[in-house]
Formats: structure tokens, sequence, C-alpha cells
């Protein structure tokens, strides 16, 4: 098993280094050992379901008989068509030179009924939120990508298959630490596919900001009637 880890991990730095790569190799081998996990985790379910239907045994051959698509006829449903997308861990800031991170990461892919990823196609929309904010000021950040642009941005090999886009900060860094991304895959037949995500980022200096302000001496006691705190109106 360590003999495999070296050369897989040779054979990673050996494709680094040929092309450019939206991801570096240790992001690379991160998405790698999550989707490995996620695959063993598929073939026990597998071979569970398998030996339950064959009667504690592996079946060898289909169950019932598998329909004979023949050319002009149509499949009643894609077994394959992406119902739901997910988010890797790797989503949430990015670093660069400077302190705290630069910007947003992004790697997210299609998966079908199933829970396996699939390459398709789709428009995405992106809004960035602050929940610390109040009203309109959630909302820090939207970007949208169409078709085209999206298709560009899928990378693939060496067991990866998934969208990475790497977007710098609209306008400045946030104020505070956590945030929420709320993601709008549109499918090529028009459905939307939804999927919100909360991260930390690395403010860097400007995380000073989010520090405790000094306590103030607690007020001397009064006397007589007090009255409650008035409630902000919504």
């Amino acid at each position: 098993m360590k003999t495999a880890i070296l050369a897989l991990v040779g054979a990673l730095v050996g494709f680094a280094g040929c092309a450019s790569d939206p991801l570096t190799l240790q992001e690379r081998l991160e998405v790698m050992v999550q989707m490995n996990k996620q695959l063993q985790i598929e073939l026990l379910d597998r071979d569970r379901r398998i030996a339950e239907l064959g009667g504690g045994q592996a079946a060898t051959r289909p169950q019932h008989p598998v329909d004979d698509l023949r050319p002009g006829q149509t499949a009643a449903e894609d077994p394959f068509k992406p119902v739901a997308i997910n988010f890797n861990r790797l989503t949430g800031g990015y670093r660069g030179e400077g302190p705290g991170d630069e910007g947003l990461r992004v790697v997210f892919a299609p998966e079908d009924g199933r829970g396996d990823v699939v390459k398709r196609s789709g428009a995405l929309e992106l809004d960035l939120y602050d929940l610390a904010l109040e009203g309109k000021e959630q909302k820090i950040g939207h970007w949208e990508f169409s078709v085209d642009q999206l298709s560009r941005l899928w990378v693939s090999g060496l067991g990866i298959n998934t969208y990475s886009l790497k977007l710098p900060w609209p306008s400045g860094r946030p104020k505070h630490r956590e945030l929420t991304l709320l993601a709008r895959f549109i499918t090529l037949d028009g459905r939307n596919l939804t999927q919100q995500t909360h991260f930390k980022v690395d403010l860097g200096e400007a995380g000073s900001a989010e520090k405790p302000a000094a306590e103030k001496p607690a007020p001397a006691p009064t006397t007589g009637a007090t009255s409650a705190p008035a409630v902000p109106a919504k």
C-alpha cells in the first residue's frame, strides 16, 4: 500500500509539472482521499445489496431481463442525470502570497441519484453571504457563469472529476470569518439544483476587527423601576 501511495504521489508530481492545474498537489490528494472513502462505502453497500438479492450469495447474472433499447427508442428517464450538487471540503478561502485569504475557492460536482459524480454541463449562480451583517448588506458577493464558461472550469484526471473555481473577493476581504455560500446549478433541461455550505476564512490583519472590545466598567446600580431593553423593529 505504501508503495502504491508513493507511486501515486510521483504521478501527481509529474502531472502537475507538465500542465497548469487549478488545484495544488496537496489539494488533489485531499480530493482523491475523500473520493476514495466514498467509493469504499458505495462498494460495501453494493455488495450488501447483491448478497440480499442472491439469498446470501453474490449474483453473477441480472435477476430480471434488461430492456433492449433499440435505435429510435428513448429511455423513460436518464439514470445518470444530475439530481444534486455536492461541495468538496476544499470549498472556502484560498491563500495567496500575503496574510489572509485572497478570495473564494469553490469545488463542487453534480451527482446522480446514487450519489456518483457525473460530468454534466450547466449554468451556475453563486451568492456569498455574511450573516453577521444586517439586511441587504448580508449578500457580499454574486457570480454568474454560462454553460460555456463553466465547462472550461472542469478538472479531471488521476481520479478527480469536479468543477474548481477561484474567485477574488468582490469588494475586499469580508468583515467576519464565518460565511455562507449558496449555489444554483441550472441543468440543460432547466432544473435548479441548489446547495449551500458554511465555512470560515482567514482574514489576516483584517481579522482584528473581530476581536472582542475591551470590557466597559459596569454602571452603578440605580434604584427604582427599570424598563426592558427595546427590541429592534424587524
